[in-house]
């Protein structure tokens, strides 16, 4: 599986072929606790998971993953229905706080799995 990556993280940003999960993780690191996004795109995939991305600002991530699911465009995202029923701004776009989390291993978790996999978990984000 072929992979691209693009950043940014606090208005600094960039992109990169091929890279390994050292590069990535070096990259989510970099987010943590900051304002930025990270994107992981698949390079070779002409249906199912296409890219997963982590969106986050003071201390909060949004993680989406968008795949091709009988010719749509699906996205899926994390999902915490206990959670309050506020919007919280990331990077100028408001999102429901039942879509964000402030987990930043699950960030990790979610990404490394799509790395090794090529896709995530439903349960993890449906």
């Amino acid at each position: 599986m072929s992979f691209s990556m693009s950043w940014a993280v606090n208005g600094v940003g960039g992109n990169s072929k091929n890279p390994i999960w050292d590069d990535i993780e070096k990259k989510l690191t970099a987010l943590k606790g900051q304002n930025g996004a990270l994107t992981i795109d698949i390079c070779d995939n002409d249906v199912g998971p296409q890219l997963l991305q982590v969106r986050t600002e003071a201390g909060f991530y949004l993680v989406t993953l968008g795949e091709i699911v009988d010719d749509d465009y699906d996205v899926r995202t994390y999902y915490d229905k206990d959670s309050e029923d506020v919007m919280i701004c990331i990077l100028g776009d408001f999102w429901p706080k039942k879509q964000l989390t402030t987990d930043f291993s699950f960030v990790t978790n979610v990404f490394r799995e799509f790395f090794h996999t090529g896709n995530v978990q439903i349960n993890l984000l449906n």
